[in-house]
Formats: C-alpha cells, structure tokens, sequence
C-alpha cells in the first residue's frame, strides 16, 4: 500500500466514475439523505404559512375599521404568532451563537498529546474488507428479549459501554443511530456540536455561566459527567424493551479530541458511522485512526448505509490501520450496511400564483431490528458482557469483543 495521505486529491475518482460521484468520492445526489425539506425546521414553517396566510386580513382590517372581531382575531392572532416566533428565533440563534464561541475559544489540557501514530512501514499489516448486512440469526424468531434494568440489557446481561462516532454534517444518521436499538443493550456516549443544541438546553443555559458549564473543557469535567450520569433506564420509551439514556457531551475545540480518546478507552465498543464521510471529515479520520490505535479489531464497529461510496472508505479505513505492524494472516474488517434510502417524488410551491414544480425527497429509513439483529450477533458470538462502565478511571473498562472482525 501507498504511504499517501487519503484526503489528498489523488483520491479523486477517475474521469471514468465521475458521472457517479462527486469530487470526494461520494455519491452527489444527496450526500447526507437529508431533503432540503427535512432540513427545514417545522417550525419556520408553520410560522411563516401563517404570516403569509394573515397578511391579506391584516390588510382587510386596515382598510375597513368596522371589519368584525372574528376577522381581526384570524387576521391579527396568527400574525403575531409569526412574529414571536421568529423574535424566539432569533433569540436562540445568539445562544447557539454563544455557545458556538465557547466551544472555539477552549484550550487542550496542558502536556495532552494525541496518540501517537507509527511510521508507516513498507509492509503494514494487510487488511480485507467486507460491506455486508447484519447477518441473519437462526433463532431470532424464538430469541427472548426482555425489558432492560439497571442490571441487564435486553439479552438479561450486563449493560454495554457504547461509543459513537459520526459526521457532524450527517444528522440524518444520528436520528436513525438514536432510532435503532443501540441504547437497549447499553449507555451510549457520543460528543455533540452546538449546531445540535436543543430549544430546551439552549434556554436552560442562557445565562453566561451555566452555558459554560455546559461545554467541557477539562478531563476532570468530563469525569465528573461520567459518574453523576443516571444509570437507570428511562422511565417513558416508544421502545417495546426499553432503553438506556443516552450520554452526550458539548466539547470545546480544544478538548474533544482528549474526549473522544478518554470516551474510546473506556468504551466496551466502538461505532463508528462512515456514512457521509469526506475529504473534510478530519474529525471522524482522527476518531477512526485513534479507535484502531487505542481499541482491537474486535471491539470496533464500522457502520455504512446503501449510498456510501465503498472504495472511498475501504481507502480511508485503510488508511487509518496502515500504522498497525504486520502479525501475520491478513486482518478482517467488517462494514455492516443499516438503513435504507428512500427516494420520493414532492411538489414544491413555485414562484408564481399556481406555479408548482416536482421535486425529488430522500429519506433515511431505520429499522430497529437490523441493529438489534447485529448487537444481537455480536453478544452471541462473543459471550461478551458490558462493564456498565460510568467513569473514566472505574476498574472495570475495555472490555473484548473477540471475533467480531472475523
């Protein structure tokens, strides 16, 4: 294998497949299964069809003073609805804005050093790679699922300590991930950006000293998250099983790449979400490059969806086991394909007055029981059990999955 860095532009694909993907080796037609329909906040949405739905009143009110209260209540109300609205808008963008400025303006932790990575020798350890559905299980119809407990997942064993890693840029993904049915076999944890802050935490934290509170900066914060986070499962789920609450964490510029190694050592298994992955994507490399140097084979999960660009991948994960030593047979990597994109035909408001054009909506699709179906595969493969672990130096973390590359 080359010693070439994969972000580079000898990665562009040849002229022959550029009808086909996009200058990152990615497919171009809706690289993140996002519409800019879905993109769209409902909320805008509503609030906008009822200013436009309450101006032709508003302009009746006006010019006829004797118009009757029923008519200035369906003129006027809606209105300024829309108006609050946005001011609420507005004020949630200059939270997230500050919030935004907090995470860019924190520090690494003094004398933090990334792992390091080997020289890349000559002759790296080989590496087959292999894109597959979950794979079917032979007793899945009588297989018993119970409802998860503090103490027990939904296979009745110890809960796991789940690591996610994905693109920022994907959100697509992170709602079918929170979907699935990750969460009923253990604790998830995963960073999160400000762009993905909620009204709610938003508000919660619109004083200048919770907010900061709020973004982690320090190994010692993110410690203390990890003990004080609940254990038990959540009271209200749509899941038929259960589920485990989800960890996520807000982490300055400066840290999270300190947050993601510590979340990485203490995690029973590593997901890491290819789908949406670009020459941009330095983040999720650097997560990927740190799993392989950090984790086993084995305890490391990679995850695709049907419009992933294959050979783009297999070269980035390639890529980042290239500083692993050679030990002999060539190792196996699997990358499970989940959810599924769905393309429909929309009609979209034009310009003018009845004006309408077709437009194309794609979609991403979970299906809980894929990811259930290959947890399911993995804990009977292995007979392995989650440490439930809750704190970043507890004595009992990096638990194997030995066999789930193979």
């Amino acid at each position: 294998m080359t010693n070439h860095d994969p972000r580079g532009e000898h990665l562009t694909p040849s002229e022959l497949e550029k009808d086909k993907v996009g200058p990152c080796g990615r497919p171009d037609d809706e690289h993140g299964r996002t519409s800019r329909l879905e993109q769209l906040r409902w909320g805008q949405i509503v609030a906008a069809a009822g200013g436009m739905w309450a101006i032709p009143y508003c302009l009746y009110t006006v010019a006829d003073p004797g118009s009757s209260v029923i008519i200035r209540v369906l003129a006027w109300g809606p209105a300024a609805l829309s108006v609050g609205y946005f001011v609420l808008d507005l004020l949630f963008q200059r939270l997230r804005r500050r919030l935004r400025r907090m995470t860019s303006s924190s520090q690494a932790t003094p004398g933090w050093r990334p792992p390091p990575r080997p020289e890349i020798g000559s002759e790296p350890q080989p590496l087959k790679i292999r894109f597959r559905k979950p794979p079917a299980i032979a007793d899945e119809e009588t297989k018993q699922y119970r409802r998860v407990t503090e103490r027990s997942n939904v296979m009745g064993r110890p809960p796991l300590c789940i690591t996610y890693f994905r693109c920022f840029a994907n959100p697509a993904r992170t709602r079918t991930f929170l979907e699935g049915a990750w969460n009923e076999f253990g604790y998830v944890h995963m960073l999160r950006n400000p762009n993905s802050a909620t009204w709610r935490e938003l508000w919660r934290s619109r004083d200048t000293e919770t907010m900061a509170e709020l973004v982690i900066t320090t190994e010692a914060q993110l410690g203390d998250r990890l003990r004080c986070a609940p254990t038990e499962p959540n009271k209200w789920s749509a899941k038929p099983y259960g589920e485990y609450p989800v960890r996520e964490f807000f982490c300055g510029d400066g840290f999270w790449q300190q947050a993601a190694n510590q979340l990485i050592e203490i995690a029973d298994l590593v997901v890491i979400d290819l789908s949406g992955h670009a020459r941009e994507s330095l983040g999720l490399q650097f997560e990927l490059e740190c799993a392989f140097t950090t984790k086993r084979l084995d305890q490391v999960l990679l995850l695709a969806d049907e419009l992933s660009d294959r050979e783009y991948l297999a070269t980035q994960i390639r890529w980042a086991w290239a500083s692993t030593p050679a030990s002999g047979d060539p190792a196996r990597v699997h990358v499970y394909i989940l959810d599924k994109v769905v393309t429909e035909l929309v009609v979209v408001p034009g310009g003018g007055p009845g004006e309408v054009h077709f437009g194309r909506d794609t979609r991403l699709y979970s299906d809980r029981s894929e990811s259930r179906r290959l947890l399911s595969h993995v804990l009977d493969r292995t007979g392995a059990s989650g440490s439930g672990f809750v704190g970043p130096h507890g004595e009992s973390c990096s638990r194997t999955f030995p066999g789930l590359g193979g």
